[in-house]
């Protein structure tokens, strides 16, 4: 794996949630891949 930079690990619960989401409810996928919104930063 990579090393981490210290936002990281801020990103990878982020995506890990969306994982989540995502094997619950597909579409979802389409939330998480807009992580370049504005309200998340």
């Amino acid at each position: 794996m990579l090393q981490t930079n210290p936002s990281t690990p801020y990103k990878q619960k982020k995506l890990e949630k969306c994982v989540e989401k995502i094997k619950k409810k597909r579409f979802v996928r389409l939330e998480c891949m807009g992580q370049s919104n504005p309200k998340m930063k």
